[in-house]
């Protein structure tokens, strides 16, 4: 027996397995790529008698099971010999199941963000009434469900930051820039939270590498010549509100800094 004819055999005798595992979709490709290689194949007699028999008992198995039902409610038709027409009916079966499971993961990413929306709802409820360490219990046990989830992780971190938790933002905002070490929005924010935190020196190398990536955005030229102001380093502010007003006329707060920092430096 040809390699090939082996192979349709093997796929042929784990379709029941696969039934039992709910795996539909694998069941029915490998009844159809099965059927693929016996068409192609020249079969002895024998051979084509084995063949037709475990054919029959696949179809059998098939519209036996309830799950392939609820998709396809249609029977499968097989009379030995005419393998390319249930290959046919097989081919339109599988478009049905592949169109199913592309609907069922639609309806499942709705579900997850309906719940991930309800869970940081909740969580912004237990920040606002100052309940800062059961709302990060609850939101760690979030993130172990939501597996993988760094948006998550950054909106979670924004929810502290914006309550001036800035230790607890910074500390979820840090686990995201691992993952997305490109992030410009990430570094920008991070570098909030550390400005806010007093660590200055570490806010301006966040703002710094965030620049590398993205030269053009005011908003990071700004965000570091605050953090000058705080150190009273007026020059490297003036420059810094310079360099946003370059790329953007229109930032009034970055003139207001700009002047202030001048002010500073002829006092």
């Amino acid at each position: 027996m040809s390699t090939e004819l082996i192979k349709a055999r093997s796929s042929l005798a784990g379709i029941g397995t696969l039934l039992k595992q709910d795996k539909v979709l694998p069941a029915v490709l490998a009844l159809h790529d099965a059927l693929g290689l016996i068409v192609s194949t020249q079969l002895m007699k024998s051979e084509r008698t084995e063949f037709e028999s475990a054919v029959e008992k696949a179809v059998y198995k098939l519209n036996q099971d309830s799950n392939l039902r609820k998709v396809y409610p249609l029977l499968l038709n097989y009379t030995r010999g005419q393998e390319v027409e249930l290959q046919a009916m097989l081919k339109e079966l599988l478009a049905e199941l592949q169109e199913s499971l592309v609907n069922e993961a639609r309806l499942l990413l709705v579900e997850r963000e309906k719940q991930k929306q309800e869970g940081l709802a909740k969580g912004r409820e237990m920040i606002a009434a100052g309940e800062y360490d059961p709302a990060a219990h609850f939101f760690d046990k979030m993130i172990s469900f939501f597996h993988g989830d760094v948006d998550l992780i950054v909106d979670v971190g924004e929810l502290f930051l914006e309550a001036g938790q800035f230790e607890k933002a910074f500390d979820y905002l840090l686990q995201c820039l691992h993952s997305k070490p490109e992030s410009v929005h990430l570094l920008n924010r991070i570098g909030i939270g550390l400005r806010r935190m007093g660590k200055c020196e570490e806010a301006k190398e966040c703002f710094r590498q965030a620049i590398g990536l993205a030269a053009d955005d005011e908003r990071l030229y700004f965000n570091l010549g605050r953090v000058y102001v705080d150190g009273c380093e007026w020059d490297k502010a003036v420059e810094a509100a310079s360099k946003a007003l370059d790329l953007n006329p229109e930032l009034e707060q970055a003139r207001k800094m700009r002047d202030y920092a001048r002010q500073k430096q002829q006092a």
